[in-house]
């Protein structure tokens, strides 16, 4: 089971010590402990200063409505938008190369420099045997299908290190079980709730899909 990591933003006040947050998702806790932020006191109704607060990750496999509960503590908590990782699929010997230098699967006339730079670049990854062949430059005829398999393994490459503004419709957003009022997609997808101390913030993120980027009209 692999996660996507998501950052929260906004910013927070505690007079002294820290401001501390409980957060659980679909009723399983994944955040407690104090935000990284507790010294940015708000200035006016409408609070703007995104620092990093915390992060919590989330199996990547999820979607749907989630339920949505945060809990803060010690002071007060404005909470703004959250980012997320993109994971992003590629290849370290990209495809072009492959079909010039190799097609169709390492004839008798792939030269000993190729299959060196093919084992320089994915290493051990694809199989000790392979490795010492293509290293030698002494590989001939095809692959077989278990090292076509390791070979196509090891040349994925995935990134998740790039973040992106999240998409977060909150539907049902209450605080102490108090209706918040917001009626409209924009007021639900933009506004921050704010928390004071010991106030609960519960709500549905409606259609939660990691890779709903947020496009701001």
């Amino acid at each position: 089971m692999a996660n996507r990591t998501f950052r929260v933003y906004g910013q927070a006040y505690a007079e002294s010590g820290d401001v501390s947050v409980v957060m659980s998702v679909n009723g399983t806790q994944v955040f407690s402990g104090n935000v990284s932020d507790s010294s940015t006191v708000r200035n006016g109704t409408a609070p703007t200063t995104e620092n990093h607060l915390w992060s919590w990750d989330l199996d990547e496999d999820t979607l749907g409505d989630l339920t949505v509960s945060i809990t803060a503590t010690g002071g007060e908590l404005c909470l703004g938008p959250m980012d997320c990782n993109r994971v992003k699929t590629g290849q370290i010997i990209p495809p072009s190369w492959f079909e010039t230098n190799i097609e169709p699967y390492f004839p008798d006339n792939v030269s000993a420099e190729n299959q060196q730079y093919i084992a320089t670049q994915l290493g051990t990854a694809i199989g000790a045997d392979l490795h010492a062949a293509l290293t030698a430059g002494t590989k001939t005829g095809a692959l077989t299908d278990a090292e076509a398999d390791a070979l196509t393994a090891a040349n994925r490459v995935t990134d998740n290190t790039t973040y992106r503004r999240q998409q977060e419709i909150r539907e049902s957003v209450q605080i102490n079980g108090a209706d918040i009022g917001w009626t409209t997609d924009a007021e639900k997808e933009s506004n921050w709730p704010i928390l004071s101390d010991g106030d609960v913030l519960t709500y549905t993120w409606k259609d939660f899909d990691p890779d709903n980027e947020w496009y701001p009209e």
